[in-house]
């Protein structure tokens, strides 16, 4: 008898120790934040997380699980495993999205689930452009690209092929007009794309 106690206590308190992580972490409450995105003209970016810009910086797995979920047009991408402190998501997302052009479609407004600990369950990123919209604003933007790349060929050092770029960009790019003919500003249609690489391909 002494010994079937013991082993329902011990099984007792198996069952307590697993169940502990499940009690402390299984709820999640929900915030909204805001990354500060190049493409949205906010270049008021403050921490180093978000100004690595470097092409030849290769992305973390927690960048990579949010690049690809953006990709996907995915409403919610799941990080938990990766345990990432709220207070470093919004520039982690930025980051992402600073460093990769084609995801000019997603907005700086995102929402986040997290549990108790202040780690991250879920990203739930806005999408600027979607659906079919969204198709054919890809189509334009890869049809840039490619028309870009054609500037450059195997030959040419980076250096050459950055200055090469850079004065491709130059002779087409042009600020849009925003005053009227009596002087008066006016807003723009496509404001909200002047800072995007697709914005440029769109209309320079």
């Amino acid at each position: 008898m002494k010994k079937l106690s013991v082993q329902i206590l011990i099984l007792f308190l198996i069952l307590t120790l697993i169940s502990v992580p499940v009690f402390a972490f299984g709820y999640t409450r929900e915030a909204e934040g805001e990354a500060a995105l190049l493409q949205e003209g906010n270049y008021d970016i403050e921490t180093s997380y978000s100004t690595r810009l470097s092409g030849t910086r290769t992305m973390s797995a927690v960048e990579t699980a949010i690049y690809n979920g953006l990709m996907a047009e995915s409403e919610q991408i799941n990080l938990s495993s990766y345990r990432i402190h709220i207070d470093d998501l919004e520039n982690i997302f930025a980051n992402v999205v600073n460093d990769n052009a084609d995801l000019f479609f997603v907005s700086s407004s995102l929402g986040y689930s997290y549990y108790s600990n202040n780690t991250v369950a879920y990203l739930m990123p806005q999408y600027a452009i979607t659906g079919s919209d969204l198709e054919a604003a890809r189509a334009i933007f890869n049809s840039g690209v490619q028309k870009a790349l054609a500037e450059v060929d195997s030959s040419m050092s980076d250096l050459q092929k950055a200055i090469t770029i850079h004065d491709y960009i130059c002779s087409l790019a042009c600020y849009p007009t925003i005053y009227d003919a009596n002087g008066y500003y006016v807003e723009a249609l496509d404001k909200d794309i002047y800072h995007s690489a697709y914005g440029f391909f769109y209309d320079h």
